[in-house]
C-alpha cells in the first residue's frame, strides 16, 4: 500500500534534493515581456513557456499571481490552463490568490485550482475563519499557505494589532498551526519585517513559510534564510518574481532570467550551509 506524502513533506524533501528556495513568481504584463512575444497570439503562454524551460532545474516552485492571468481574458486563462502542463511533477505549482470564502465557496474554488488547474498549494486569507479555508487543507497532499505578516502598506491597519499577548500576525500564526492537522499548512511571511519573521520562526518551528519581497522589493536573502527556515534547514520556499523574470527584454531574455535564477540558488545553497550563531 502506498503511503500518502503530505505537501509538507514533498516540499522538504524537493528542497533537500535540489539545494535550493527558489520559487519564481510567473506574474507577466504583456507591457514588460519582450517586443517580439507581444503581438504573437497568446504572448504570456509562450514568455512563461520559455521562462519555465529554461529555470526548471533550478526552481523548487513556480507562482502564478491570478490577477495577472483573470485580467488578460481568455488569453490569460488559457495561459493559466497551460501551466500544469508545462511545469514537471518534481516542481510545485502555487497559485496565489489569497482566498477564503463560506464554505460551500470555498469548496468551489478548491476544485477549481487543485483538481481543473492542477495547483499544487494556494495562497489563503484567514480573516473569515477556519471553515472558510478548511476544503484547502482536506487533501494531505495539496498545500495551503496563509496569509499572515505581509509587506504592504496596510499592514499596520492590522496586522500588528494585539490579541492578547500576541499580534494579530502571530495568532494566526498560532492558529494555522492548530489547523495543520494534515501536515500542509505553512505560512505567507514578507521578507520586509525581519524581527516579524524571527517571531513567527520561533514560536513555529515546524511550519514552511512562503516568502515574499526579495529581490525587487528589496528583502534581505541572507537574512530570510538565517531565521526563515527550520531546525532541519528545510521549511522555506523564497519567491522573487520581477528581479528574476524582467532581467532581460531581448530574444535572450529566457538565457538571462536562467543566469539570474542560477545567482540566487548558489547563494542559497551556500547559505543553507551555514551555521550561525543565533
Amino acid at each position: 500500500m502506498k503511503v500518502q506524502q503530505s505537501f509538507n513533506e514533498r516540499l522538504n524533501m524537493l528542497i533537500s534534493n535540489k539545494s535550493s528556495l527558489l520559487c519564481i513568481g510567473l506574474d507577466p504584463v504583456v507591457e514588460k515581456i519582450p517586443s517580439h512575444l507581444r503581438y504573437e497570439k497568446n504572448p504570456l503562454m509562450l514568455f512563461n513557456r520559455e521562462i519555465v524551460e529554461a529555470t526548471s532545474d533550478l526552481a523548487i516552485a513556480y507562482k502564478a499571481n491570478l490577477a495577472f492571468y483573470e485580467s488578460e481574458g481568455q488569453n490569460g486563462l488559457e495561459a493559466l490552463n497551460d501551466l500544469e502542463t508545462m511545469i514537471s511533477k518534481d516542481i510545485l505549482l502555487i497559485l496565489d490568490g489569497k482566498r477564503g470564502d463560506v464554505p460551500h465557496t470555498s469548496e468551489k474554488y478548491a476544485h477549481a485550482y487543485f483538481d481543473q488547474l492542477g495547483a499544487d498549494a494556494v495562497t489563503l486569507s484567514p480573516y473569515m475563519g477556519e471553515d472558510s479555508v478548511r476544503s484547502f487543507m482536506n487533501n494531505p497532499e495539496k498545500g495551503a499557505f496563509i496569509l499572515s505578516l505581509t509587506s504592504n502598506e496596510g499592514v499596520q491597519d492590522f496586522q500588528y494589532l494585539q490579541v492578547g499577548v500576541d499580534p494579530l500576525y502571530l495568532y494566526v500564526g498560532k492558529m494555522v498551526a492548530k489547523w495543520n492537522a494534515n501536515n500542509n499548512c505553512g505560512l505567507v511571511v514578507g521578507a520586509r519585517d525581519m524581527e516579524g519573521l524571527k517571531i513567527l520562526r520561533n514560536a513555529l518551528p515546524d511550519l514552511p513559510f512562503l516568502v515574499p519581497g526579495v529581490g525587487a522589493q528589496g528583502g534581505d536573502l541572507k537574512e530570510v534564510v538565517k531565521f526563515g527556515r527550520n531546525k532541519a534547514g528545510t521549511g522555506l520556499i523564497v519567491n522573487i518574481g520581477r528581479d528574476i523574470i524582467y532581467t532581460d527584454g531581448g530574444k535572450k531574455f529566457a538565457q538571462k532570467a536562467k543566469e539570474r535564477a542560477k545567482s540566487y540558488v548558489d547563494e542559497m545553497s551556500s547559505l543553507m550551509k551555514t551555521t550561525w550563531n543565533y
